[in-house]
């Protein structure tokens, strides 16, 4: 009885309705003792049935509703992280076009005949006056070489066919190197952040570069392309300008070789 007495006061406090409804049928509730009992057991049976499935329903609920924020937070993060790959794809790719376009622009440019080009470059029998820096900023000028058998190659980092040919002419300038020969290189149309110098003692070469070039090769020199190397006797005279890239080719030390008898 005490059983049923703590059941139905732990019910009716749950729920307002439980109580009004347990007070109601507390009245005949002296009247059969036996049945009253058996019937109170079942309702009670009834009721924490209802309050459990009550209980779980709302677990249930609970639990499907934290899975479905979590979903929608893992979506959320996947397409957060998914456009961010796109957005960084993109810029590369636009990052690339950009190199590439700007590089092709510079090779145009460096192509480019001018109207008084063919005449000034077929006129361009004396080496002009120059001065450029170097990569440690070093003024260099064409007095530095006066009477002397000079080189000067014209090229760019990016050109493929300058570090094909370059290590032809640094064996050329190696070897008559002691009998006078003068070689200087001028970089010319970078990219912002090249290092000429740098890559030239990479790969080994034994001269030095200039930099900054571009007015020097395009304006006095009349440069149309990389490389461009010229050959000037002791006297300042312009031997040959060619844009030989065959670093074998047996012309050049032939050439090299008329500098030396002038």
């Amino acid at each position: 009885m005490q059983t049923l007495t703590s059941i139905l006061s732990y019910l009716s406090s749950y729920s307002p309705s439980y109580s009004s409804f347990i007070t109601h049928i507390r009245k005949p509730y002296t009247a059969n003792k036996a049945r009253a009992n058996m019937f109170f057991t079942l309702l009670i049976l009834l009721l924490t049935l209802s309050t459990l499935t009550a209980r779980a329903t709302e677990t249930d609920r609970t639990t499907e509703t934290d899975r479905t924020t979590e979903t929608a937070r893992s979506t959320e993060t996947a397409r957060a992280i998914e456009t961010a790959r796109a957005i960084e794809t993109a810029r590369a790719i636009e990052t690339a076009r950009a190199s590439k376009t700007a590089r092709a622009n510079k090779t145009a440019r460096a192509n480019k005949t001018e109207q008084k080009s063919p005449v000034q470059q077929a006129a361009l029998k004396m080496a002009p006056s120059w001065s450029l820096l170097d990569a440690e900023g070093n003024l260099v000028s064409s007095k530095d070489f006066a009477g002397k058998p000079l080189i000067i190659h014209f090229w760019a980092t990016w050109c493929p066919y300058c570090k094909k040919l370059q290590p032809g002419l640094d064996r050329l300038f190696e070897k008559y190197q002691d009998q006078g020969l003068q070689m200087i290189a001028i970089s010319l149309l970078e990219e912002e952040g090249a290092k000429p110098q740098g890559l030239l003692t990479a790969r080994g070469m034994s001269f030095k570069t200039l930099v900054d070039g571009d007015s020097v090769a395009m304006e006095k020199f009349f440069v149309r392309g990389t490389p461009t190397t010229f050959f000037i006797n002791a006297k300042g005279q312009v031997v040959v300008a060619t844009r030989l890239s065959d670093p074998n080719d047996p012309r050049l030390e032939q050439v090299v070789k008329s500098l030396m008898v002038n």
